[in-house]
């Protein structure tokens, strides 16, 4: 136990420390959990407040640092302890630290490594893997796997224009299988739970959901499908935002003289961006436990495919047609050389994380020579349509 500390600050010392959180231990090869319990072998509490220290010869109380090296030597000096998970979890709920290592972010570490495992199958060079796990750790925050807290990317939200005269409509609950119906309430508390959505029940403008069956059913019946807002009577009464699409076949071109890629997509796409307050309500949508007002943009609205690639280019601007192509949540880099790949990735993630845009960690790829992107495959040998068998 660690009594009577709640941080300390260091203003002594000139050297150049850095304090990492368990993460970051975790990829370097350190526990956490080990080292606390192998301090518990020596001490099970550990004073680090100043009065229970005696001054030294100068007459004042030595700084935080000693003191937390004092602990930080005790976890390195006694033989090794092996921990089983019960004594480490029974140890965690004691000390009442909190966590810092979330599931969902180890499964991003874990599943990033694996992806710098494919690159190395795909070519990449031991010094391109040290580069690569080098960005992936600085940028680890870009990756997510599930749901969370994050707030919407820092854009302007879509905002929607009504056509002069539009009415309100709502429709009905529709019927949906019971296996539907499980989905819809376990999809419907997630977004609830991170503040996606919000229940509204004065909303004047519910429209129904639609459950569309993914391709990944179909090898994985345990796989979920995914949920769209039916919102065509919406999306009748909405003046359509104006926004010029790429043309594929042309931006297509750009890809001349590259040689390796890597393929980035949005995690959850439209979940991530901003849905203006004075447009929300539009794109209610209504089940069998009520309804529910999304604070995010909904797949299937009129001005969703426009303001989203309004978005890429906002965010990516610069670097479209000159190491990236984007369609909307995928994203295509491209170079002649791993080293200028790498450089590029680098930039990209950047450019995520000033914006707070979130990747798929599975459905990322840092380095290959062929990748599939937008129903094309890409390679040195030009893009050919529809995916090879």
């Amino acid at each position: 136990m660690l009594r009577n500390l709640t941080c300390y600050v260091e203003e002594e010392n000139d050297s150049k420390d850095l304090t990492v959180g368990r993460p970051i231990m975790r990829i370097l090869g350190y526990s956490t959990d080990k080292l606390l319990v192998k301090a518990r072998e020596v001490n099970s509490e550990w004073e680090l407040w100043p009065d229970e220290f005696e001054s030294d010869n100068s007459g004042e109380k030595p700084s935080p640092m000693p003191r937390v090296c004092r602990l930080q030597a005790a976890t390195r000096d006694p033989p090794e302890v092996e921990a089983d998970a019960d004594t480490v979890e029974r140890h965690e709920m004691r000390t009442a630290l909190p966590s810092m290592r979330p599931t969902s972010l180890n499964d991003a570490i874990q599943i990033l490594e694996k992806k710098v495992e494919v690159a190395e199958k795909m070519g990449l060079t031991l010094d391109g893997r040290a580069k690569l796990r080098a960005i992936l750790r600085v940028r680890v925050d870009c990756f997510r796997v599930e749901f969370g807290n994050d707030p919407p990317v820092r854009v302007e939200p879509m905002q929607v224009r009504l056509k002069a005269g539009a009415s309100p409509v709502r429709a009905q609950p529709r019927r949906y299988s019971p296996n539907d119906r499980a989905f819809l309430d376990r999809h419907t508390a997630a977004l609830l739970e991170h503040g996606l959505v919000f229940k509204n029940h004065r909303s004047r403008w519910p429209s129904a959901p639609r459950i569309v069956r993914k391709r990944e059913q179909e090898t994985d019946p345990t796989a979920d499908p995914r949920m769209t807002i039916d919102t065509r009577s919406v999306n009748e009464r909405t003046e359509p935002m104006p926004w010029p699409m790429p043309v594929l076949d042309v931006v297509l071109g750009e890809l001349e003289g590259a040689r390796v890629y890597f393929v980035l997509d949005w995690f959850r796409g439209y979940w991530q961006l901003p849905l203006h307050p004075d447009s929300q309500e539009l794109y209610s949508f209504v089940t069998h436990r009520g309804i529910y007002t999304p604070t995010r943009v909904p797949m299937g609205a009129t001005d969703a495919v426009a303001y989203c690639q309004g978005v890429v280019e906002e965010i990516f601007g610069d670097l479209l047609g000159d190491g990236i192509l984007a369609w909307l949540d995928d994203i295509l880099g491209y170079a002649e050389n791993e080293e200028a790949l790498l450089v590029l990735l680098d930039k990209v993630l950047a450019r995520c994380e000033s914006y707070g845009l979130k990747l798929h960690a599975k459905k990322c790829a840092f380095f290959a020579t062929e990748v599939k992107w937008c129903g094309r495959i890409i390679s040195a040998q030009g893009a050919q349509n529809g995916y090879r068998v």
